[in-house]
């Protein structure tokens, strides 16, 4: 009995390897032009890696870290309305109030990967906030 070698190597994953690289370079290259950090691609990328396996995840996955952004966005706006009746819990109440809603819509039967929805999140509040002053909000930093 013989047995295949784990390490083939194939035309078909030299060429995927290749345009990987490239779509790399160039994503990389965009956020030059951008003037965006490069790390906050690589929360798209580790999106992409983890749930992306067809054309159809990657629509969902892609929606799914859209609407992480938008809460995280909002987390923001209800945080600084809060703040002005109470500004101790402004900030937890946001939180404790999206999340759980989030909760909740994690419930439906496609967008309910809460991990993606957490990485936009990530990505939105770790982008620093005055360099969106370059884009118009960056399409809602996506």
């Amino acid at each position: 009995m013989q047995h295949k070698s784990t390490m083939e190597i194939t035309l078909k994953d030299s060429l995927k390897s290749i345009l990987l690289g490239l779509l790399a370079a160039l994503s990389i290259y965009v956020c030059i032009l951008l003037q965006l950090p490069a790390w906050v691609l690589f929360i798209g990328w580790s999106t992409y890696a983890l749930f992306c396996t067809s054309k159809t995840t990657t629509l969902i996955s892609f929606l799914e870290e859209t609407a992480g952004m938008l809460l995280a966005y909002f987390i923001n706006i209800f945080a600084i309305y809060l703040n002005t009746y109470t500004p101790e819990f402004g900030v937890l109440l946001s939180v404790f109030g999206i999340v759980t809603l989030l909760y909740w819509v994690t419930k439906l039967k496609l967008f309910n990967n809460l991990i993606t929805y957490f990485l936009g999140m990530t990505a939105w509040f770790s982008y620093p906030s005055d360099s969106l002053n370059n884009l118009p909000m960056l399409m809602l930093r996506v």
